[in-house]
């Protein structure tokens, strides 16, 4: 397949949207993923870096798996915390206090590499660019992002019709009482006495720096490592008003409905 790139002609150096596009719930979160996809599969949109937030806090777990056996799900209504199925794969993931980033890009776009491995490798050398700024030493491991043996980014990739949708979140802060309490996983592993364990293999930013760092001043180091791995620079954008439409449709109509959520 042909290379495309669509660059700065002053620079030379290809050019993506950035959306900075604050909190949502779960529903549209995924929902405008999938729509970005879609316009970048029809080239209505440049290749596209999205920062995003979530609020209610909720769990998304990965396209394969089975929502009654990874998410306490009565305990998820009592806390107010929304459940999403990604079209991506992977584990269960509690988002709270974090950045959400998704990267949509071509197969064929010169940034970025042609295989799987090699997108993945890269785009997560974006993360650890943008935490390396912030003064955090980080590698990745496997589908994580780790500092030491724990783990402070977790990611996920799909491909549909040439197109890279890969995501991921880097926790500000955790909250793992909460996570014990409505992932079944880690609750069953915390009744055999594993908590410490369980804690030990994840941190935060918080915990890393000593300190509390806000969303946008990650979002911002992150931007900024990004351009700096995939050798790109950025535009600051709004989605379109068919990305919105076609996210508003999918929310509604896939990602808060039980048959998407509850398939097996």
């Amino acid at each position: 397949m042909t290379r495309t790139q669509e660059g700065n002609t002053e620079t030379g150096k290809p050019t993506w949207r950035l959306l900075e596009t604050g909190h949502a719930d779960a529903f549209h979160n995924m929902a405008l993923d999938e729509a970005i996809l879609e316009a970048r599969r029809d080239g209505r949109v440049r290749p596209t870096l999205r920062l995003y937030g979530w609020s209610p806090p909720a769990i998304s777990i990965g396209y394969f798996q089975r929502l009654d056996e990874e998410v306490h799900t009565q305990r998820c209504e009592d806390l107010g915390i929304d459940v999403v199925r990604r079209i991506t794969g992977g584990g269960a993931v509690l988002h709270d206090k974090e950045v959400t980033y998704s990267v949509i890009a071509s197969e064929t776009d010169d940034s970025i590499p042609g295989g799987m491995l090699e997108s993945y490798k890269l785009i997560c050398a974006g993360i650890i660019e943008g935490l390396r700024s912030l003064g955090i030493e980080a590698g990745l491991s496997g589908n994580d992002i780790v500092v030491g043996s724990e783990k402070v980014s977790g990611n996920a990739q799909n491909r549909r019709w040439g197109i890279i949708l890969q995501h991921g979140s880097i926790f500000l802060d955790a909250d793992y009482e909460t996570m014990f309490s409505v992932l079944n996983v880690a609750k069953e592993q915390m009744n055999r006495g594993n908590t410490c364990m369980l804690r030990g293999r994840m941190t935060s930013l918080r915990e890393l720096s000593g300190k509390g760092l806000n969303f946008r001043t990650v979002s911002s180091h992150l931007a900024k490592g990004f351009e700096k791995a995939l050798g790109i620079e950025f535009s600051s954008a709004e989605p379109t008003k068919e990305e919105t439409e076609r996210a508003e449709s999918l929310a509604r109509t896939k990602y808060s409905t039980p048959e998407w959520n509850g398939r097996r």
